[in-house]
């Protein structure tokens, strides 16, 4: 029997994703404001590029700056970065992912791990692009027409046109149109997602800014949250007031560890009004930062160690405390990052054996707080003493004798862990809280103390101390 000429024939099936698949699925999992600090971070990466082969400074990025402009017709971000090369853009920059022959910020703390951030943020923002780019080895503009985005269009390249460059003001312009409608909503005046937006860039983005990075939205430059610690020193005792500091180096990652007090202990009271109003505990809890970049913010979550093992939940009484754990690395891929960037693997076996250290920190400053419960005042005393100390300069207030080396296992690692101060003499004091309607504490504060707008601690003391002395009589 003769077997059929067409099975005997080689084919090929097309096995390429379709581009709506592609640009949909591409953008489902990231939201508008992350997408938009993907941007940024290529903003940073070129920094990186620009100044790898200078002298290590405090401030790596002074003058340099990224300005964002947007409306409900149009998104543009210019920032003066160095710029993408020719080179880089015709074989790798714009690329749906990363070659694995890719040479870029090999030996560079960067975060560009896929290969994606500046499409995937092209494609969530809108359907019709230009990338503008001016570079000492060469300018050129690449455009992302309305027609590339169809159905039907199986064509993955891009168009690229060489541009004269007339000064070197190095730097990368990128508009997009054509924008979503969920994004001309966002856009639009009345919104709040500039507000929003510039909220998280303070936090976002504070440690960068504090190292030289300028940032304008609309036209408003973004001033960053503080990053400081409390430290002080007891002259009675050996003690002082101070933060947890562990360093190490896993895996060619160099890890900092930073917790302790960012602002004086609450009262019961301030605590209860703090956590009503939701004020004063924002920069409370955990912060992660991987490359420079905040990914995880003022985290108060089991996320970071909070409500795990021997650490409480967090609580109001918790809301001086501040931590922050950054991780350095010029292997992106060993940070333990998720792909948005915006987040931490938690199941990083690097993130859990930091998190111990993290949780350790947390602990000795919860039971401060504990112990200072019922002698405020004179915690406040010693708080009033201290100096608000800026992160990157807390490792020099310590005195290298104060570091001691970890047991084994730890990968040049090192702690320095503060003699808190306690209090000169236990308390045998017993806190009483309750709750009653105010227009009762009202009618009680007016009999007792002839004032009915006196402060309810005050009020149930004098009742407290009134009934004391009618028992004793």
């Amino acid at each position: 029997m003769a077997k059929d000429k067409r099975a005997q024939e080689l084919s090929t099936v097309k096995a390429s994703p379709t581009k709506r698949f592609f640009v949909e699925m591409l953008t489902r999992d990231i939201e508008l404001d992350d997408a938009l600090l993907d941007l940024l971070d290529n903003c940073v990466d070129g920094v990186m590029r620009e100044t790898q082969s200078e002298p290590h400074s405090e401030l790596p990025y002074a003058g340099y700056h990224a300005d964002i402009k947007f409306s409900p017709q149009e998104f543009r971000i210019t920032d003066n970065c160095g710029g993408i090369d020719r080179d880089t853009a015709e074989k790798y920059a714009f690329l749906m992912g990363r070659r694995a022959d890719d040479p870029r910020d090999r030996d560079l703390p960067t975060v560009g791990m896929y290969g994606i951030g500046m499409k995937r943020a092209i494609f969530k923002l809108g359907r019709e692009a230009s990338v503008t780019s001016k570079h000492r080895r060469g300018s050129f503009e690449v455009t992302i027409p309305n027609a590339w985005f169809a159905e039907d269009n199986d064509e993955w390249e891009l168009k690229a046109q060489g541009i004269l460059q007339l000064d070197k003001n190095y730097g990368t312009t990128i508009v997009v149109k054509r924008l979503q409608p969920s994004v001309k909503d966002k856009f639009a005046k009345g919104s709040d997602f500039e507000a929003d937006f510039i909220g998280k860039l303070r936090s976002h983005y504070a440690y960068i800014m504090h190292k030289g990075f300028e940032v304008k939205v609309n036209g408003q430059k973004v001033e960053p949250q503080p990053i400081k610690f409390m430290v002080t020193t007891r002259k009675k005792k050996k003690e002082m007031l101070a933060p947890y500091m562990y360093d190490s180096v896993v895996d060619d990652v160099k890890v900092q560890v930073t917790v302790g007090f960012y602002r004086p202990l609450a009262t019961e009271e301030e605590a209860d009004r703090e956590m009503e109003a939701k004020r004063s505990r924002e920069n409370a809890g955990w912060s992660i930062i991987c490359n420079d970049r905040v990914v995880v913010y003022c985290d108060k979550t089991r996320i970071t160690g909070w409500g795990e093992a021997d650490v409480p939940n967090f609580h109001a009484q918790f809301n001086a405390i501040s931590g922050v754990v950054t991780f350095s690395s010029s292997d992106p891929l060993k940070l333990p990052l998720t792909t948005t960037k915006r987040g931490i693997d938690l199941g990083s076996d690097l993130y859990l054996r930091v998190k111990n250290r993290m949780r350790e920190g947390t602990k000795l400053f919860t039971n401060y707080t504990y112990k200072w419960k019922h002698a405020l005042d004179e915690a406040k005393a010693i708080e009033r003493e201290a100096a608000s100390i800026e992160l990157g300069d807390l490792r020099k207030s310590v005195p290298e004798s104060d570091w001691h080396q970890t047991r084994k296992g730890d990968e040049n690692g090192r702690r320095f862990m503060p003699s808190l101060p306690t209090p000169d003499v236990a308390s045998d004091l017993a806190l009483i809280r309750f709750q009653r309607p105010k227009s009762d504490v009202r009618l009680l504060a007016d009999d007792l103390l002839d004032d009915p707008e006196a402060k309810p601690n005050d009020v149930g003391a004098a009742a407290f101390d009134k009934a004391l002395k009618a028992i004793k009589k």
